[in-house]
């Protein structure tokens, strides 16, 4: 008699459901197939935001007629044994053999993920990015089937709706920044120069690899210390500039130089002070107490305490926190940008 382990059977895998991409007015002509994953898109809609589908889906090679459902139908192809991968016109393979993609290395449903946000890209339709992983994909994706503009267009808006994204991204900033430039997305690489700038005491777009990349972050990194040196020189000329008529000289330097110097004591790490910090406890404290020159004080170190973060938005405050040795007012013009931005789109 069969126990019940040997009666079991093991049910076939489903099938994931096309995924089916709307136009009003017009029917899908185009079927690709990511592996499992069947995709029902427009043909006019891959060919005006893609080159390489405007270039090979109707090259000389291809056939003229076709005799099933979709005018165009694109497949899988491995290239190797690997994670690498493409999708070529079904009319390449042998009639009646299909692609063995056994050796693929890789998650396939990734593989579906990665390529559905692709195709969202194109159809300007929303979607988002979880990581950086999915982020180089789309980015190879882009880059691949020569789509790069349609993908930057949409990508900050992919991160954004991801809390997974934003979380991660100060640990991951050098690396998206490469992907930020390649995609040439202006908010997401400006959004990485904010986190590699800092912290103060230690900037970390020191190693960076990438020579253009390093010299625009050098630019940044240059401007903000430009900026920081103006407020301590400002700072410097308020506290030796006493208001007669408010407290003798003798009382002022007392009050003033207990704060703006020998209160930075407690604010040193390794021979470094945490000026955002520093900066922050000062403005709190003269603020707070009407001191006589409080509004000299303000208009001096507010600046550097706008947030540049788009993604984060207000839970990020300069001098506080996780952010307690940063400044997040960092700016970069767009001609210090490692890309042209009065260049034509490259696709």
């Amino acid at each position: 008699m069969a126990t019940p382990n040997q009666l079991m059977v093991t049910a076939p895998e489903t099938l994931p459901t096309p995924i089916l991409f709307k136009i009003e007015g017009m029917e899908p002509d185009t079927q690709l197939q990511v592996f499992d994953q069947t995709f029902l898109v427009h043909s006019s809609a891959l060919k005006l935001h893609s080159t390489y589908f405007r270039k090979f889906l109707d090259s000389p090679d291809k056939p003229t007629t076709f005799t099933g459902k979709y005018r165009y139908s694109w497949v899988t192809k491995l290239d190797g044994n690997g994670p690498e991968w493409s999708l070529v016109s079904d009319h390449t393979m042998e009639p009646g053999v299909e692609e063995n993609l056994s050796g693929f290395s890789g998650d396939k449903r990734a593989a579906g993920k990665g390529f559905h946000a692709f195709l969202c890209a194109i159809y300007n339709r929303p979607y988002a990015v979880e990581s950086t992983v999915e982020l180089q994909t789309l980015a190879n994706h882009g880059d691949y089937y020569m789509a790069m503009p349609a993908v930057s267009a949409t990508v900050f808006a992919a991160v954004r709706k991801s809390g997974s994204f934003v979380r991660t991204l100060p640990g991951s900033a050098s690396k998206v920044i490469v992907i930020a430039a390649k995609m040439r997305n202006e908010e997401l690489f400006r959004e990485c120069l904010v986190y590699l700038i800092n912290p103060w005491v230690s900037p970390r777009y020191t190693s960076l690899e990438d020579p253009a990349i390093l010299h625009s972050a050098k630019l940044a990194y240059n401007q903000l210390c430009a900026r920081v040196s103006k407020a301590q020189e400002a700072l410097v000329l308020v506290a030796n500039a006493h208001p007669v008529r408010v407290m003798d000289g003798a009382t002022w330097e007392h009050a003033v130089g207990g704060l703006l110097f020998r209160g930075a004591s407690g604010f040193i790490i390794n021979g470094r002070i945490l000026l955002p910090k520093f900066f922050r406890t000062i403005y709190a404290a003269i603020t707070a107490n009407g001191h006589p020159q409080a509004r000299e004080i303000e208009n001096i170190l507010k600046p550097l305490f706008k947030n540049n973060l788009m993604l984060t938005g207000a839970h990020a405050i300069a001098g506080e926190d996780v952010y307690q040795d940063s400044f997040l007012c960092v700016e970069i013009e767009d001609v210090d940008l490692p890309w042209d931005v009065t260049e034509e789109p490259r696709y």
